[in-house]
C-alpha cells in the first residue's frame, strides 16, 4: 500500500502538466508567401520586320512572306500563384484554419527563330529574343562576296552625359564617317541619358575592333551597353577571323562499339570531314582512357575500346592515323589524357587486365574505390614514382607524335556521387610517408600541382609549340557569387587551377560549364568568374559547352536541351574577347540522341551564323612568334577531270597549315593592302585547295595564301594570283 501512495504522489503533477500541455494551442500564419502553381497563357503581338535588302523570311521554320511585313508573335504572359496557410496546433496535431492566394505577373519574352533569303546575300537563321512590347524588327543582310563590304550599324547607350563625347571620338577614330543625322539624347532618370548612335563601319574586322574597344571601355567605365537586339543579330554573324573552336572526340564517340579497322578508319574520316565543313579547327582526341594507349606503347597496354580486349594491337596506330587526318584538313589535334584513372567499371576484378597494365606491375601505386554499381581505381596522386611514370607517358607522346597539344580532362582525385561521398583515407599511407605535416587537403592539391607543373615542363622541353591545356570542373569554389553554387572541385576533387595560372603551368584552360546560362548554377556567371582569373594571368579560356543534351530534354535537368541555349553561350564567349575568351570546346562530338554535334537546327546555326566563315586558332604571345615566311608560286592547276586546284610552294620549315583568302575585284581596287582587303576562304592542311564550282568568282578577282606557324604565326601573304589572268 505505501509504494501505491508513493507512485500516485509522484505521477500526479506529471499528469496535470501534460493535461496542461494538451489544452494548449497555438494559432499562426504561414511567414513567408509560399510559391503553388503557375500559369502560362498564350498572349500574341504585332511586329513590323523590315529587311535590307528585302527578302523572304521564314518564322520558325515556316514561310511568312517578303519584307517589309506585319507578323502576329505569340509570347508568354506567365502568372505565379501564391499560397499562405493558417495553422491551428493543439495536442500535437496541427490543422489547416484558412488560406490566402495570390497571384504575380510575369511577362516572359518571346523567343522565335527568323530566317531571311535574299539572292546573293548569307541567310540570317537566329533566335530573336524579342521584348513583348517590341513594334519593330530592322534587319542588314550580309553580302555573299565576302567580310568586306561596309556594315551598318546602330549603337544605343545610356550613361552619363560626360561619356558621350569620348563615345563619339572612338567611333569617329573606328568607323567610316558618322552618318550626319545622329539622334539626340533623352532623359533617362535623374542623371543618365540615352542616345542611339547609328555609324558605318568599313567591314567585319572594323566592327570587331570597334566592340573589343567599346567594351573595354565600357568595362573601365563601369558602363553596360549593347547594340539593339535586331541588328545584334545581323551584325554579329560576323564571326572572328581568331577563333578556337574544338570538340571533345570521346573514346564513347569513336570507335564506340566499332572493332573493325578499315570501318574505324572511315568513320573517323566521316567526322572529320565534317568538323572541317562546320569550320572546326581543333579536337581533343582520346588516347588514354584507363591506363591504357590509343598508340603503340613502352609504358602501358593497347586500350581494350578498340578491339574489345586490352593489349591486342588494332592492325593500325590510331593516334597517328588521327593526326595525320586532322591536319590534311588544317585541324589542330591535342591529345586528351586522363592521367590518374585505372579503371571505372562493373567489373572488380582483374579478368581483363593486359599483364603489362599498371594495374599488374605497380599494383601499390593504385588507390581502390567502390561504389553502387562497380569499381574506381585510379593511381596514387601522392606517390613520386607515380608523377615521373605519368611525366614520361606524357614525353613519350611529344616525342613521337606530332600533336599541337596535351590535354588532361579534370579526372584528378574521385568525383563524389551518389551513393559515394569521395576519397576519405585510402592514401592514408603515402599521406603518412610524404605529407610532411601539411593538411591533407593541401598536400592532395600539392599533388596534382605538382604533376601539372612537371608535365608542362617535359612538354615544353621536348617541343617548346606544344600547348598544354586542362578543362577543369566548372566550379572552382562555391558560392562566390549567384549562380555558382555546388561541388566544388577546390575541396572536392582537390584541382587547384588558381595555382596552375599563376605558375603558368598551362596555355589554355577550357573549363567544364555544362549548365544552363542562368539558374545555380549557370553558364554565365560562371563564365565571368573564369575569364576574370584566366586573364589576370595572360593564358586564353576556351569554355566547354555541352552539347550532349541538345535536342532531347530531360525534366528537370539543369543542362542546356536546345539550339538556342548553346548559341546564347556562344554569343556570351564572344562578347567577352576582351578578357581572354577566344573560343569554346564542344562536349561531346555525340549528342544523346547519336547526332553529330547535336541536333540538325544546332548545325544549321552553327553552318548559316556563328562558324559561318572560317577562323584561325588564336595565337599565344608567350609562345614563339617567329612570323613564317610566305607560300610561293601560287598558281591554278588542272587535273584529269578538268576541275581547278590552288597550289602553292612553302618556303620555311614547320609549316603544317595555310590560310587561304579571297580578294573580290571591287574590294581589291579600295585597298591599297592586299591583307585588309581579304576574307579568309579556308584553312588548308595541304598545299592544294580545290577550287568549288559554286565559289561565285569573276574574272579580276584576287587569291593569296599565308603560311601559319606551329604557334598559329601568320606570314604575309604570297604573291597575288588574279583570277582570270588580269
Amino acid at each position: 500500500m505505501p509504494d501505491i501512495l508513493s507512485i500516485k504522489k509522484h505521477c500526479l503533477p506529471l499528469f496535470l502538466c501534460l493535461l496542461m500541455l494538451c489544452s494548449c494551442s497555438r494559432i499562426y500564419w504561414d511567414e513567408n508567401w509560399i510559391w503553388q502553381e503557375m500559369y502560362t497563357l498564350a498572349k500574341e503581338q504585332e511586329i513590323r520586320i523590315e529587311s535590307e535588302p528585302p527578302a523572304r523570311v521564314f518564322l520558325d521554320g515556316e514561310p511568312a512572306g517578303q519584307t517589309p511585313l506585319t507578323l502576329r508573335l505569340p509570347y508568354h504572359f506567365k502568372q505565379v500563384r501564391l499560397v499562405r496557410h493558417q495553422y491551428k496546433e493543439s495536442g500535437g496535431k496541427k490543422e489547416v484554419l484558412d488560406r490566402k492566394l495570390r497571384l504575380e505577373d510575369v511577362i516572359a519574352k518571346s523567343a522565335h527563330t527568323l530566317r531571311f533569303t535574299a539572292s546573293g546575300y548569307h541567310d540570317h537563321l537566329h533566335t530573336l529574343r524579342i521584348p513583348s512590347d517590341a513594334e519593330n524588327l530592322n534587319i542588314f543582310l550580309r553580302k555573299k562576296s565576302g567580310l568586306h563590304y561596309p556594315l551598318d550599324c546602330s549603337l544605343q547607350m545610356t550613361a552619363s552625359p560626360d561619356f558621350f563625347p569620348e563615345i563619339e571620338e572612338i567611333i569617329a577614330q573606328n568607323a567610316i564617317i558618322p552618318k550626319a543625322e545622329q539622334e539626340a539624347a533623352s532623359p533617362f532618370g535623374p542623371d543618365l541619358l540615352r542616345r542611339t548612335f547609328r555609324f558605318r563601319v568599313k567591314d567585319v574586322p572594323g566592327l570587331d575592333r570597334l566592340t573589343d574597344i567599346l567594351q573595354g571601355e565600357a568595362r573601365r567605365r563601369q558602363v553596360y551597353f549593347r547594340i539593339h537586339d535586331a541588328e545584334m543579330q545581323a551584325v554579329f554573324t560576323a564571326n572572328p577571323s581568331r577563333e578556337f573552336r574544338a570538340v571533345w572526340l570521346s573514346y564513347l564517340d569513336w570507335p564506340g562499339e566499332e572493332r573493325e579497322p578499315a570501318r574505324q578508319q572511315q568513320i573517323l574520316k566521316e567526322m572529320l570531314d565534317s568538323f572541317q565543313q562546320l569550320h572546326i579547327n581543333a579536337v581533343f582526341f582520346h588516347v588514354r582512357m584507363e591506363g591504357d594507349a590509343w598508340y603503340p606503347s613502352d609504358l602501358a597496354p593497347w586500350s581494350r575500346i578498340l578491339t574489345g580486349r586490352q593489349g591486342q594491337h588494332p592492325g593500325y596506330d590510331p593516334l597517328a592515323f588521327a593526326i595525320r587526318e586532322a591536319h590534311q584538313r588544317g585541324i589542330e589535334l591535342h591529345a586528351w589524357l586522363n592521367p590518374y584513372r585505372t579503371r571505372m567499371s562493373q567489373q572488380c576484378g582483374n579478368s581483363y587486365r593486359a599483364a603489362d597494365h599498371i594495374s599488374r606491375k605497380q599494383p601499390d601505386w593504385l588507390l581502390h574505390f567502390r561504389w553502387p554499381g562497380g569499381c574506381y581505381e585510379m593511381l596514387d596522386p601522392g606517390l613520386p614514382e607515380v608523377r615521373a611514370h605519368l611525366v614520361r607517358i606524357v614525353d613519350e607522346i611529344v616525342a613521337e607524335y606530332d600533336v599541337d597539344g596535351i590535354h588532361f580532362d579534370d579526372m584528378f582525385y574521385p568525383y563524389p556521387q551518389k551513393g559515394f561521398g569521395g576519397i576519405r583515407s585510402e592514401d592514408r599511407e603515402s599521406y603518412r610517408k610524404y605529407g610532411k605535416g601539411m593538411h591533407i587537403a593541401d598536400w592532395r592539391r600539392q599533388n596534382v600541382n605538382t604533376l601539372i607543373r612537371a608535365v608542362n615542363t617535359a612538354v615544353k622541353t621536348r617541343k617548346a609549340f606544344v600547348r598544354f591545356g586542362i578543362s577543369p570542373f566548372g566550379i572552382h569554389t562555391s558560392g562566390k557569387s549567384p549562380g555558382t553554387r555546388g561541388m566544388a572541385a577546390y575541396q572536392s576533387i582537390y584541382s587547384d587551377a588558381l595555382t596552375w595560372l599563376a605558375d603558368k603551368s598551362v596555355d589554355y584552360l577550357a573549363p567544364q560549364l555544362y549548365w544552363k546560362t542562368r539558374g545555380n548554377p549557370a553558364y554565365a556567371p560562371l563564365l565571368s568568374w573564369w575569364a576574370e582569373k584566366v586573364n589576370k594571368a595572360g593564358r586564353h579560356i576556351y569554355p566547354g559547352q555541352i552539347l550532349y543534351y541538345t535536342g532531347k530534354p530531360e525534366t528537370g535537368a539543369n543542362r542546356p536541351e536546345s539550339a538556342e541555349e548553346i548559341t546564347e553561350q556562344m554569343q556570351l564567349n564572344r562578347e567577352m574577347r576582351q578578357s581572354s575568351v577566344l573560343g569554346n570546346s564542344f562536349y561531346r562530338a555525340l549528342s544523346k540522341d547519336n547526332f553529330l554535334l547535336g541536333p540538325e537546327e544546332l548545325k544549321e546555326e552553327l553552318r548559316n551564323s556563328y562558324y559561318a566563315t572560317p577562323a584561325l586558332p588564336p595565337q599565344m604571345p608567350w609562345l614563339d612568334q617567329t612570323r613564317p615566311l610566305p607560300p610561293r608560286n601560287l598558281r591554278i592547276v588542272k587535273d584529269a577531270q578538268g576541275e581547278q586546284f590552288l597550289q602553292w610552294e612553302d618556303t620555311g620549315p614547320r609549316v603544317i597549315k595555310y590560310g587561304l583568302y579571297l580578294v573580290y575585284r571591287e574590294n581589291a581596287e579600295k585597298e591599297e593592302k592586299m591583307e585588309t582587303a581579304g576574307g579568309l576562304l579556308a584553312i588548308c592542311g595541304e598545299k592544294k585547295w580545290k577550287i568549288a564550282k559554286e565559289l561565285p568568282l569573276r574574272e579580276g578577282d584576287i587569291f593569296f595564301v599565308t603560311a601559319l606557324s606551329r604557334n598559329n604565326v601568320e606570314s604575309p601573304g604570297s604573291a597575288p594570283l588574279c583570277f582570270g589572268g588580269k
